[in-house]
């Protein structure tokens, strides 16, 4: 069981450098965004019970297989259709509302949950595109992954049971790492990502852009795409460098064999950018933004004798 006074004060000293004792700095306060000023210790110690709060409710969530995914079409620049989906978890919580993944991650990789969390998107996401199979929906799912899934050595084979159970074979399925998962421990990830790419699974760079390690270690991983980040993209019509960045990137990734994928696709103009560069393939709101299952397969069919070129 958690001490939560004893969680709080650790996580007062880690944090802020403080006890969690009023009379060792008295006076210190927090002035809140609305401007209310408040007793500094009392706004941290309600900062971390919300958050023991929010480890106590998740476990419950995934207990009642209580989340959500939402999909992400990505569309093929060439020929204009719909080659693959990805998954992405929502968490709209009963109290708090909708939470980000950018908290949600971090808190189940903090409690332990992670790989609770990935196996259950993993198994939500293939058990779709066994029912869109069946719908005439023949496409790729991509799934983001945790540094910690990749420290796993029992992941693969979990992974390749997942894809047995619902009859999908292992290339419809791309697993997205993020250039910083590879900083952690690079030789075990290098190890579990090339049993991966054994099984016949399609491994992605992801956020490509956003890191430091990145050519350096290109040659090195069992990728085969390479997905450009948002905010490398979405101005490429304004902003020069971050074109001459794009270009440049997708000219690297031609030559080493990647498929290029590039994230947040705003508007036409862009995507015809992307399009002269010789991007292969494109993800972001121009084109849709995530949806459940119903809504996606709804789209798809009003949309899939459409074209982007």
């Amino acid at each position: 069981m958690l001490n939560t006074h004893k969680y709080i004060e650790s996580s007062l000293r880690e944090n802020y450098g403080i006890n969690n004792d009023t009379s060792n700095h008295p006076g210190l306060t927090y002035c809140h965004p609305y401007g209310k000023t408040i007793d500094f210790h009392h706004y941290i110690q309600e900062k971390y019970l919300n958050h023991l709060s929010l480890i106590n409710d998740l476990q419950a969530y995934l207990e009642r297989d209580d989340l959500n995914i939402c999909y992400q079409p990505l569309i093929d620049l060439n020929t204009g259709n719909t080659t693959s989906v990805e998954a992405l978890i929502r968490w709209q919580h009963k109290l708090a509302g909708t939470i980000s993944p950018e908290v949600l991650i971090p808190l189940a990789e903090q409690t332990g949950h992670i790989h609770t969390l990935t196996f259950w998107v993993l198994n939500q996401a293939l058990q779709q595109l066994h029912a869109w199979k069946s719908d005439g929906i023949n496409i790729d799912v991509a799934v983001n992954l945790s540094m910690f899934n990749l420290h796993d050595e029992n992941f693969p084979l979990q992974v390749s049971r997942l894809l047995d159970k619902w009859s999908i074979a292992p290339d419809r399925l791309v697993l997205e790492i993020t250039e910083g998962v590879i900083m952690h421990d690079p030789e075990q990830v290098i190890k579990i990502l090339g049993r991966l790419n054994e099984l016949g699974i399609r491994l992605a760079l992801d956020d490509f852009g956003t890191g430091y390690s990145s050519l350096s270690h290109l040659a090195r991983l069992p990728i085969s795409e390479l997905k450009i980040d948002r905010s490398l993209v979405m101005d490429i019509d304004k902003n020069t460098r971050n074109a001459m960045i794009v270009r440049s990137t997708i000219e690297l990734a031609q030559k080493l064999g990647f498929k290029i994928v590039a994230e947040g696709v705003e508007n036409a103009v862009v995507c015809n950018i992307l399009k002269e560069y010789g991007c292969h393939t494109v993800q972001g709101y121009f084109l849709s933004k995530p949806v459940n299952a119903v809504e996606f397969k709804s789209w798809f069919m009003e949309t899939c004798q459409n074209t982007y070129n």
